[in-house]
């Protein structure tokens, strides 16, 4: 009988270290399932910022193209009427002196 009780402890005690190794693996695979849910949170959380922020670039782009495109039609204005005027000028200038030398005056600018 002593060999059959030695036996019996041996397997209840097999039993015991079996059951303790299955409760820490399962603690273990509690564990690693919750810090794969916050990391996909992260994820999740940091994908839907950048893709915010992809969208606040894309805004920022085409306000700098629409902005750029009003500072080239401005310059390409300023210089039409630059040279609008330049000849309108000259030729004001032309009748002013032309007319002063017609009565003999000096011209007003």
């Amino acid at each position: 009988m002593s060999r059959f009780a030695s036996a019996t402890y041996q397997v209840a005690q097999s039993n015991e270290d079996l059951k303790s190794e299955i409760a820490a693996r399962e603690k273990a695979e509690r564990e690693l399932r919750e810090l794969a849910a916050g990391l996909e949170e992260q994820v999740r959380f940091r994908t839907e910022e950048l893709e915010e922020r992809s969208r606040q670039l894309a805004d920022a782009r085409s306000e700098l193209t629409q902005l750029n495109r009003l500072a080239t039609a401005g310059e390409l204005s300023a210089v039409i009427a630059h040279e609008v005027n330049q000849p309108l000028t000259a030729n004001a200038d032309k009748g002013r002196r032309s007319l002063a030398l017609a009565f003999k005056r000096e011209p007003r600018d």
